[in-house]
């Protein structure tokens, strides 16, 4: 060979020489800082290990220690890794961990001086220091360090790790590298379901069908319960799919309660809410056509008492040839109300009305029992517009000239039943003989009255003839099954008084007087010994008073020496607005509900 020849290749012996002796001193266990070789892949990593550099793996291991099947959100964990094979004294490994996307996940820190935390680009890495590497050790070396969880679900992450080890001779040759991979994850939160709550509406004594609605995050499928019973009606049905029936004329609102299961969790309670509301009859066609058009409903709809509540602001029926007021007493969110112009005598139910600013029944062929009621009216601040009114005329049905018509009026008036004679007391339409007609004539009138009527406590005491009379004006009111609210009225009061038999069955009866104010009276049968107790209930459904009744004996309570007396007042002692109420009586096995209306 050459000589120059010679010399060129002794150069390039001795270059490479110095070449691995560097790369034998750096690549053992790059003391400082391990490379980002963990085998992950990406930027910078890119798939490499310490198998790069080092020998291949041999029977040796390298594992990751106490990562969590399932990390949750947050939480902190102390992490190992341990390398191990027999006859090597010098250790060192690199560790990251990534998201799928190939982004860092978690917090990596060191807890000693064994290892260090590094980043390249947006990666953190963990590695042996100077230290760590345990030169001199046999066999295997541990290093601990902690890994937070991230804040968010980050979904699936999986630990990168690399290690060499070396037999410490400051050369690659005789060293094993190794590698590990292990994905975790995230926790499965398990979500509560949710019970929906909801508002369903029906009317007196009609069933409604309610479906209990919920739903899950997870999917998982739902088991019903029922938490809490309808006060004023019955369930029927397997839930989610159930029947509410209302108690029998109860009208008001209602609410029950469920949750529902997902097989481990209870939701939070929903509450279903229940309006039943009145079907309201509109005796007078003119009126119905009125508030039909103002509801835009047409004949053959239904109108309700929340359907009229909802009517707000001004209401024009003027001349529109109205007779009967019945229904307008449920109009109670109107400001403004012009009812001139019509053939309207009876305004007892506008008092009903509090909300009014102005009402006009001017027009109209007033009667002198209009006149405490505008009085009322007036009181309140509202400006009625209204005709004068002859102040001479008598008030029908005041028999005994107390200037209120009440039961003492019904019993005079009974008490003459069938006689044909001129100048009767009882002979209210004058027609010459005293029959069911003047009968209605007072009971249609009950509660009207010039003067606050005072509490009726006497006994009404009569001779043999004016009970004979009586007992011949009930024969006659049995005679027909069907009875106007007049008519019932008046049997039940008569009855009363004369009645020697028990009833066969429990049964509350209507209120007498009503509309009234500010008292009231509430006969009721009683089939059965027991206790008994009157609730009474505004339109919403609240309790404003109890009346506690005691023990009574089978019999009928019907006159107002029986019945249960109400004085208008709340528990507090307060007087109640004008408005519909409902009482409810409780008897042994029995409970009934009933409406009544107090007008001011």
């Amino acid at each position: 060979m050459p000589y120059d020849d010679w010399l060129t290749e002794m150069k390039k012996f001795i270059n490479c020489s110095f070449a691995l002796l560097f790369i034998a001193s750096t690549c053992f266990g790059y003391s400082n800082k391990p490379p980002t070789r963990t085998g992950a892949p990406g930027v910078p990593d890119q798939g490499q290990n310490c198998l790069s550099c080092h020998g291949s793996s041999s029977s040796g291991t390298l594992v990751i220690h106490n990562l969590p099947i399932q990390y949750k959100i947050g939480q902190k964990y102390t992490i190992s890794v341990k390398l191990s094979q027999v006859g090597r004294q010098r250790w060192g490994f690199v560790l990251t961990a990534l998201d799928q996307n190939r982004n860092r996940a978690g917090i990596l820190e060191s807890v000693d001086d064994n290892t260090q935390v590094f980043r390249s680009g947006e990666r953190q890495y963990i590695g042996h220091t100077s230290g760590g590497t345990a030169v001199g050790k046999a066999n295997s070396n541990t290093w601990i360090f902690s890994w937070t969880a991230p804040q968010v679900n980050v979904g699936k992450i999986s630990f990168y790790a690399s290690g060499n080890a070396a037999n410490n001779n400051s050369w690659t040759s005789g060293d094993n590298g190794y590698k590990t991979q292990t994905t975790i994850e995230p926790e499965v939160i398990q979500n509560p379901p949710v019970a929906v709550t909801q508002s369903v509406t029906t009317s007196e004594d009609k069933p409604v069908t309610i479906t209990l609605s919920a739903n899950d995050a997870d999917g998982d499928e739902l088991t019903y319960t029922i938490v809490s019973q309808p006060n004023y009606g019955i369930l029927t049905g397997t839930p989610p799919n159930l029947i509410y029936t209302p108690n029998n004329k109860y009208a008001g609102n209602d609410t029950f309660s469920f949750k529902v299961n997902d097989g481990t969790i209870d939701s939070s309670i929903a509450t279903i809410s229940v309006f039943v509301v009145t079907m309201v009859e509109i005796y007078d066609d003119n009126l119905k056509l009125r508030l039909e058009s103002v509801l835009g409903k047409d004949s053959s709809e239904k109108v309700t008492n929340l359907d009229l509540s909802q009517l707000v602001g001004k209401l024009d029926a003027s001349n529109s040839n109205i007779r009967d007021l019945k229904g307008i007493e449920y109009c109670i969110n109107l400001t403004e109300l012009n009812l001139s112009g019509n053939s309207i005598n009876d305004i007892n139910l506008l008092l009903a009305l509090n909300k009014l600013n102005l009402l006009r029944i001017d027009g109209n062929p007033l009667t002198i029992s209009a006149s405490p009621i505008i009085k009322r009216i007036e009181a309140r601040g509202i400006k009625v517009v209204y005709d004068p009114i002859p102040s001479s005329e008598k008030l029908i049905g005041d028999v005994n000239f107390d200037n209120e018509v009440n039961i003492f009026d019904l019993v005079m008036v009974a008490s003459e039943f069938g006689k044909i004679e001129e100048n009767l007391k009882g002979d209210i339409n004058l027609d010459g003989l005293v029959n069911i007609f003047d009968l209605v004539l007072v009971a249609r009138n009950f509660g009207k009255s010039f003067a606050v009527a005072p509490s009726i406590v006497q006994k009404i005491r009569l001779n043999s003839a004016e009970i004979q009379n009586i007992a011949f004006a009930i024969d006659y009111l049995k005679l027909n099954n069907s009875h106007s609210d007049a008519e019932e009225t008046i049997l039940y009061v008569l009855e009363s008084i004369l009645t020697k038999t028990l009833p066969k069955q429990s049964r509350l009866l209507p209120n007498y007087p009503n509309p009234f104010n500010p008292e009231t009276w509430i006969p009721f049968r009683a089939a059965k010994d027991g206790n008994a107790s009157v609730t009474i209930y505004d339109i919403n459904g609240t309790i404003i008073r109890l009346l506690p009744i005691g023990y009574v004996l089978a019999g009928n309570y019907l006159g107002p020496d029986k019945a249960i007396y109400w004085n208008g007042k709340t528990d507090a002692g307060e007087y109640v607005s004008s408005g519909t109420y409902f009482y409810q009586i409780k008897l042994v096995d029995y409970t009934e509900t009933r409406k009544m209306i107090i007008v001011k």
